[in-house]
C-alpha cells in the first residue's frame, strides 16, 4: 500500500477499501488519457495551406478547389478539387485529421499491410506511396479507381478517378504532389 502514509493504523477493510478507491483513480486517469488522445485538440491547417497542396497536372483541367475547416466536436479541414480530361474525372482531397483517431477509423483495416481483397470485378490492397501507407481500389467494370494515403499520421489523401483505364493517373496525380511538405505540416 504505497503512499497511503499511516495505512497500518486504519482498520484492515478502510484500508482495503482505500486502496481500491486508488486503483479505481489510476484508472480513470488512464481512461481519461486515452480520451484526451483520442480527441487531442490541435489546430488544423487553414484551407487555403491544403488548397496550395494540391497539384497541377499537365493534360487536366482543374476546376475550382473548395476548403472547409470545422472545429467541433472533431476539428478538421479540408481542400478538395476535380480534374477533367475528355470523359475522365479525378477528384483530389486532403483532409487534416487533426490527429482524430475517429476519422482515421474507416481506414485502418485498408491501411494493415497485407490487406488485399480481389474479385472478378477489381480488387482493394494495401500499399505505400513515398513510405506514406495507403490503400488502392479499382473497379474493372466502371472503370473507377481509388488512391488514399495516410501522410505524416495526420493527413488523409483520398484521390478517385472516373472512366479512368486503370489505377495509373491516380498514380500521377499524387506524384504531382509534395507529401515531404504535407508531412511536416504542425
Amino acid at each position: 500500500m504505497a503512499g497511503l502514509r499511516g495505512a497500518q493504523h486504519l482498520p484492515r477493510h478502510t484500508a482495503q477499501n482505500v486502496h481500491l478507491l486508488l486503483g479505481q483513480c489510476a484508472a480513470i486517469e488512464q481512461l481519461l488519457q486515452a480520451w484526451h488522445q483520442l480527441f487531442r485538440r490541435v489546430r488544423v491547417q487553414e484551407t487555403d495551406v491544403l488548397q496550395g497542396l494540391l497539384p497541377q497536372v499537365s493534360g487536366w483541367e482543374m476546376g475550382k478547389s473548395r476548403g472547409e475547416r470545422m472545429t467541433a466536436p472533431v476539428p478538421f479541414s479540408q481542400a478538395e478539387v476535380s480534374y477533367t480530361k475528355g470523359e475522365s474525372a479525378i477528384d483530389v482531397k486532403i483532409v487534416d485529421s487533426g490527429f482524430a483517431k475517429l476519422l482515421v477509423a474507416p481506414w485502418s483495416m485498408m491501411l494493415a499491410m497485407g490487406y488485399s481483397k480481389e474479385s472478378s470485378d477489381g480488387y482493394e490492397r494495401a500499399t505505400k506511396v513515398g513510405g506514406h501507407p495507403g490503400f488502392e481500389k479499382w473497379e474493372i467494370e466502371s472503370k473507377r479507381g481509388e488512391l488514399n494515403l495516410y501522410v505524416g499520421n495526420r493527413f488523409l489523401l483520398t484521390v478517385e478517378g472516373r472512366d479512368i483505364p486503370d489505377t495509373k493517373p491516380l498514380q500521377e496525380f499524387v506524384s504531382k504532389m509534395d507529401l515531404a511538405k504535407l508531412a511536416a505540416l504542425k
